[in-house]
């Protein structure tokens, strides 16, 4: 589950200064992760954030079986759907192995 294409770690450090400079009054943050498959190798970029009281994760995961599992894994501010997100039109999609 990453933040986008960030693996420099720029988002967590953003992310971390986001939590010191709110606090308590944050309102809560909702986190998008596109391609949300669980790499056990790969940071969570955005953990920083999840210490924001009412922040929620919405992932998308087109592959069913890792979206269900990805469902079981997480605590209830996680919601995983089965889908791919695109440009509106249709596409091929392309699965690669790890």
């Amino acid at each position: 589950m990453r933040a986008g294409n960030c693996r420099d770690g720029r988002f967590s450090k953003t992310g971390g200064t986001l939590v010191a400079t709110l606090g308590d009054r944050a309102l809560g943050v909702r986190v998008v992760d596109v391609g949300a498959l669980f790499v056990p190798e790969v940071p969570v970029l955005y953990a920083p954030l999840l210490e924001i009281k009412r922040t929620t994760v919405i992932g998308f995961e087109a592959l069913r079986m890792e979206c269900n599992r990805l469902n079981r894994m997480f605590g209830p501010v996680h919601k995983f759907l089965p889908y791919a997100i695109g440009y509106g039109s249709r596409a091929l999609f392309y699965r690669s192995s790890m």
